[in-house]
């Protein structure tokens, strides 16, 4: 009888060490899933390269070509449907000073794009070039700018955006450490004509 006793206790031994188990498993694996959920901070280093290389010096060039770039295709790129989300997408990229502009004059030409169903479209036609001026950063982004009104075409020119980037010190909502003082177009540089016919 006592090695059946041994037998049933060794065997509620073993299904104890595997409940045990199975529930420790179990608990690891939902905190595991729930660490996945959750959102990773994202680190921009200026001057990087590729993975694990970084070039000093290089860093505000970067993020001021980057930042302008992106700033002129969304602006640059819309419609009568979508111009009040860019209009209001565009004003967190902005400093306070040029928000504050550009708010007194968002519902007037909002109410224009809306009512003439403006849109428009911006690419890159080349390089984005920066120099900077002192502390002032002054990007130019070059591209082909199409304007229609409803299905007709109004305008298509070649344009630059010159975007001047104030520094700020960076955050979770702005990495990049940068917002834009100030964007307009200007007319773009004129091509050289060399002898010959073209």
């Amino acid at each position: 009888m006592s090695r059946h006793l041994d037998y049933w206790s060794n065997l509620e031994r073993s299904n104890y060490k595997l409940w045990l188990g199975f529930w420790v498993m179990t608990g690891l694996a939902v905190l595991e899933a729930w660490s996945l959920g959750q959102p990773r901070p994202v680190h921009i280093v200026p001057g990087a390269v590729a993975p694990s290389l970084s070039r000093p010096g290089v860093g505000v060039e970067l993020v001021a070509k980057d930042y302008a770039q992106r700033y002129v295709l969304s602006i640059g790129n819309f419609t009568a449907d979508t111009a009040r989300a860019m209009y209001t997408m565009s004003l967190e990229s902005l400093t306070p000073e040029a928000a504050s502009e550009l708010r007194v004059r968002m519902e007037e030409d909002l109410a224009r794009i809306e009512r003439d169903k403006i849109a428009s479209a911006f690419a890159l036609t080349g390089e984005v070039t920066v120099r900077i001026d002192g502390s002032v950063v002054v990007a130019q982004v070059p591209g082909r700018k199409k304007v229609y009104a409803g299905k007709t075409l109004i305008t298509e020119e070649l344009s630059v955006y010159e975007v001047t980037l104030a520094s700020v010190p960076p955050s979770d909502t702005n990495p990049y450490g940068v917002r834009i003082a100030s964007a307009r177009p200007i007319p773009p540089p004129q091509r050289a004509k060399t002898g010959g016919a073209t």
